[in-house]
């Protein structure tokens, strides 16, 4: 909505006698990009959860002195 926004601000100036490119143009410009990296994060969210669905929920990660250390308890 922000970009339809801007978009519609940026098509208002134009109209008016501006000799130089209206500031709106650049604010559309930052929030198609904004809207693409958003999507192609969310999308990338998306994948890892649908591959780590299966993972054990118990894994505990913890930080060593020496490194890390990862524990999965056996259930018996």
């Amino acid at each position: 909505m922000m970009t339809l926004k801007a978009q519609q601000e940026a098509n208002y100036f134009k109209g008016d006698s501006f000799r130089e490119p209206p500031p709106q143009a650049q604010e559309v410009q930052d929030w198609l990009v904004l809207w693409v990296f958003n999507h192609l994060f969310s999308g990338a969210e998306a994948y890892v959860s649908a591959h780590l669905r299966d993972f054990p929920p118990d894994l505990k990660v913890r930080a060593f002195p020496g490194g890390i250390g990862v524990s999965i308890p056996i259930h018996e």
